[in-house]
């Protein structure tokens, strides 16, 4: 585990993901602008590529999870990185089969403090549904 360190979601290339959920979601709310939608492009392009290493690379080599057959840190902290792009109107389960199977087994082992730790990314996630399906 000594090869994990703070830096493991941009070690697996998930960063693409924080990047693209500042760039759609946080950037319009911090600075009141729209993006740019070709920058916009840029960054969901990148970030679905980093999404299908992910899912092809790291968990479709035959183990359950990043790093062999045992959770560890590592799955965490990849999952939390995930539930960003949800805000931002991006959900990688939808897409990619070994991150919603992974994904759920993360969540299930780390219940009830993973539901805890993101009950305001699940409030926000709610409340634009809720929006959505008034329009």
């Amino acid at each position: 585990m000594n090869t994990w360190n703070g830096n493991t979601t941009h070690n697996l290339g998930l960063r693409h993901c924080a990047m693209y959920f500042r760039q759609k979601y946080m950037d319009p709310i911090l600075f009141g602008h729209t993006p740019d939608p070709k920058t916009l492009e840029g960054y969901f392009k990148r970030m679905e590529k980093a999404l299908e290493n992910f899912d092809t690379k790291w968990l479709g080599n035959g183990t359950e999870y990043i790093a062999g057959n045992s959770i560890t840190v590592a799955d965490l902290l990849a999952a939390c990185e995930l539930e960003q792009t949800k805000m931002a109107y991006y959900n990688p389960a939808d897409n990619f089969s070994n991150i919603a199977k992974w994904w759920k087994k993360v969540r299930e082992h780390f219940n009830p403090y993973y539901d805890e730790a993101h009950v305001i990314v699940n409030k926000i996630i709610n409340k634009q549904a809720k929006l959505k399906a008034k329009i």
